[in-house]
């Protein structure tokens, strides 16, 4: 799927949306996608939709990268007239924010800017900011004397405005764990920390379609409290509608010349996912203290979803093989044969090299990382399969009729019988990829020294014991 991606988006003048069936594979196919465009897509086009990592009707709220991902894709979309999209099925059922609130509820900083410290506080907790001691997520900011620090939704780092009196000297970002400068800015965007309005006003109209809502509801509600008091209650998310006259979806926000690519269970995936949302709306239904708003208020239904994908050409991908048929055409691509790393047998990697022989073509093995692949180079140079190392794709592609093992972020191999070239990733040497989490920023163990097959040690390798 994401090399036959990448050829599409090479070749339409188009922007794609691609629903996959879960996050996971979302992000799956992100990383394989940023290693087949390397640089003939800039990093703003290959976007993902996150979901909010929620069941319906929790009562905590997603963490605040998550809402800045969203926020910063939601505010990029409408700009963009190539690219990519992708988003897991569940989070296009979602009603999202109209198109005008992101524009109407941002603030920006420039250089020699003259600002009225006070009143910009302000209108930063107007759009949801909240003061802390020192800024490190997401939603954050500081004010100290002439510097104040802020972490705007969207932003991959704080940053920090120095001011000499009222106007503004430097823009600059920073690392949160060192404080130390990373790079000088001319203006700053920032977005609104959430993803519904949280002035006063607005907080006041919630208030007042609550109790149109919910005329029946406890009248001491501590959500209802909460909101008149300025306190942001956890899973407010799931009353959004409440704060806008009208709600949009993600179709709203698409460029007219997009493509959609869907998955073949569609209908089947979004009758479950459906389910599961009205069960967990009957089972909390009846809280006087905690009133839930109905499904279709914050969810598109199955029929609006195919009838507003209808408003777009569309093709669906299978992995099955079909009759062809005006419409339907199978692409020149086959699974692997068994390549797995036997570390029982006296030549572990019997397997691949017979698969490298036997295809007689371009093979390139993908390592996750630059210390895997020096892993799988020993691992090679041991059993004495000969062959090269790339940097990325485009130098792999230029060592035609070679074995090539390079660097990438992909999850599984094929072959193309067209450009007579098969890609093996660590997925079939040694088993299943572990996806790392998406907002994990830094790992606590190195994950290039783990070692995934026995055949990886060699007399003399140093091996430390991790509880």
């Amino acid at each position: 799927t994401p090399y036959l991606i990448h050829t599409l988006l090479n070749e339409l003048d188009s922007f794609c949306l691609l629903i996959t069936k879960d996050s996971q594979q979302a992000y799956s196919i992100e990383s394989s996608l940023k290693f087949f465009s390397d640089s003939t897509l800039q990093s703003n086009e290959v976007l993902v939709f996150p979901d909010w990592e929620t069941l319906p009707y929790d009562t905590f709220s997603p963490h605040e990268d998550i809402i800045s991902q969203r926020l910063e894709t939601l505010n990029t979309l409408p700009k963009l007239n190539k690219g990519i999209l992708i988003l897991p099925l569940n989070t296009l059922l979602h009603r999202l924010p109209p198109k005008t609130f992101i524009e109407r509820h941002s603030l920006s900083l420039k250089i020699s800017q003259r600002i009225d410290l006070g009143a910009y506080r302000s209108s930063l907790e107007s759009v949801g900011y909240r003061h802390v001691e020192t800024v490190y997520e997401h939603g954050e900011y500081t004010i100290r004397g002439a510097i104040f620090d802020i972490f705007p939704m969207g932003s991959e780092l704080p940053v920090r405005v120095e001011l000499f009196d009222d106007e503004i000297e430097s823009l600059r970002t920073f690392d949160p764990e060192t404080q130390r400068s990373k790079q000088k800015l001319n203006t700053l965007q920032i977005l609104p920390a959430h993803e519904f309005p949280w002035d006063s006003e607005s907080r006041l109209s919630f208030r007042n379609k609550w109790l149109e809502q919910f005329p029946n509801s406890a009248s001491s509600s501590p959500l209802i409290r909460d909101i008149k008091d300025g306190i942001k209650p956890h899973g407010i998310e799931y009353y959004s509608p409440l704060f806008f006259d009208d709600m949009d979806t993600l179709f709203d926000y698409l460029p007219k010349n997009t493509l959609v690519i869907t998955p073949p269970e569609a209908s089947d995936n979004l009758d479950a996912i459906w389910t599961e949302i009205n069960k967990r709306y009957e089972d909390r239904r009846h809280d006087i203290q905690r009133p839930i708003l109905p499904p279709r208020n914050l969810f598109l239904s199955t029929d609006e979803i195919f009838s507003n994908i209808k408003s777009f050409p569309r093709i669906t991908l299978t992995s099955e093989r079909i009759d062809s048929s005006p419409g339907k055409l199978n692409l020149p691509f086959t699974t692997l044969q068994d390549v797995s790393v036997d570390d029982r047998a006296t030549d572990p990697i019997s397997k691949l090299k017979t698969a490298i022989d036997g295809f007689g073509g371009h093979t390139i093995i993908v390592a996750e990382s630059a210390g895997r692949r020096e892993v799988l180079n020993d691992l090679f140079k041991q059993y004495s399969l000969k062959h090269n190392t790339a940097s990325d794709w485009n130098d792999c592609i230029k060592l035609e009729h070679q074995t090539v093992v390079t660097i990438g972020g992909l999850s599984h191999g094929f072959i193309d019988e067209n450009a007579a070239f098969q890609i093996i990733t660590e997925t079939e040497l040694f088993g299943q990829r572990v996806i790392q989490s998406r907002r994990r920023k830094k790992a606590s163990d190195n994950a290039e020294l783990v070692v995934k097959n026995l055949t990886e040690l060699t007399i003399g390798s140093p091996v430390v014991h991790i509880d």
